[in-house]
């Protein structure tokens, strides 16, 4: 909130300085982007070092091309049977449980 004692061109002027400096990082980070964008990525394999280098203007340059493969999550772990029905047992109670207390508030009130 503004206090009466606040000057709002003051803090109009901090809140126009701010928004210009967050559009000026936006405007160096978009250009940093694009120049990686433009470069080749190169991936060392023995150390896993990610280099960047511009192509070659005449597209004289030999590249080879390697695919890399992201590593694989760990498949979820099956669901037991037990497990299963002993949770969905447990919702039906607590389901009943949640019903039966529900009613109970209704007919105190009456």
């Amino acid at each position: 909130m503004i206090d009466n004692k606040t000057d709002t061109s003051a803090a109009e002027a901090a809140t126009r300085w701010a928004y210009e400096e967050a559009i000026a990082n936006y405007a160096i980070q978009t250009q940093r982007d694009a120049i990686v964008s433009a470069q080749l990525k190169i991936l060392d394999t023995e150390t896993g070092e990610m280099t960047y280098i511009d192509p070659p203007a005449d597209g004289s340059g030999e590249t080879e091309a390697v695919a890399v493969v992201p590593a694989r999550p760990d498949p979820a772990p099956s669901v037991d049977a037990d497990t299963a029905y002993r949770r969905a047992r447990l919702a039906v109670v607590a389901a009943i449980a949640l019903f039966l207390l529900l009613l109970w508030i209704r007919e105190r009130r009456k």
